[in-house]
């Protein structure tokens, strides 16, 4: 049987290679997560004065916010530059467009995978929102979590897809448009006709580029109301 010392030193080696492992893409949703996670703990000092919640959450969540917006850029940018690689219609790319979308589509299911986990944060700020305790706060409180929600979730989505981050919708997407085109292109090689509908590489590359405005424009709202809590608690 091993003694604690070997267990306890097998835990320090996992958790320090895990820690040295992580990638910027792991650091960004647990950042998300440390997000919600806080926003969530609004619950349970719902009755504390409002400077506690703005020193404990709102203050630190805008902060972590920013780096994760900061992310999510990069990682539209990343994959407009890879789709950018394979575009026959570009400058300089073969016009037979024999590049490989391999790398871009496995970016993109990457990137999915890995921001699974925020679905269920996005729910909980909804149901807090929406709820009893939601309704306790002030309105300038209530319209920034809103924002944080309104960053994330994408509208007009249905039964359990209602929660889906932003990113991961907008990366399922163009991994779909992708998928298209590759069938287009194999289509066009062995002489069939191709569904005159079917998105080209240029398109996602402009979607990549609608996103990043998209976040952009909720950044900027978040930023916005932000400053009015600032304004009203900073100074309790």
């Amino acid at each position: 049987m091993r003694n604690v010392g070997h267990v306890f030193n097998e835990i320090i080696f996992y958790s320090v290679s895990y820690l040295k492992n992580r990638t910027p893409i792991m650091i960004m949703i647990d950042a998300l997560i440390d997000v919600t996670d806080r926003i969530i703990e609004l619950v349970r000092i719902e009755d504390e004065r409002m400077k506690a919640r703005y020193e404990e959450i709102y203050k630190p969540s805008f902060e972590e916010l920013r780096a994760v917006h900061s992310d999510y850029l990069k990682m539209f940018t990343e994959l407009e530059w890879k789709v950018r690689k394979i575009d026959p219609d570009l400058p300089g790319n073969d016009p037979q467009g024999t590049g490989s979308p391999t790398e871009a589509l496995e970016y993109l299911h990457m990137r999915r995978i890995e921001l699974l986990p925020i679905r269920e944060k996005l729910s909980a700020i909804e149901t807090l929102l929406d709820g009893k305790q939601g309704t306790k706060l002030p309105e300038t409180e209530r319209r920034f979590l809103q924002s944080l929600a309104n960053y994330f979730v994408v509208g007009g989505l249905s039964d359990s897809r209602s929660y889906c981050s932003r990113a991961s919708i907008l990366l399922e997407h163009l991994e779909n448009t992708i998928d298209r085109q590759v069938v287009a292109a194999e289509s066009i090689a062995q002489g069939r006709e191709v569904d005159p509908n079917v998105s080209t590489l240029s398109d996602v590359r402009k979607e990549c580029k609608t996103a990043m405005k998209e976040l952009g424009k909720a950044w900027y709202e978040i930023v916005d109301r932000f400053n009015v809590l600032r304004f009203i608690y900073a100074e309790k």
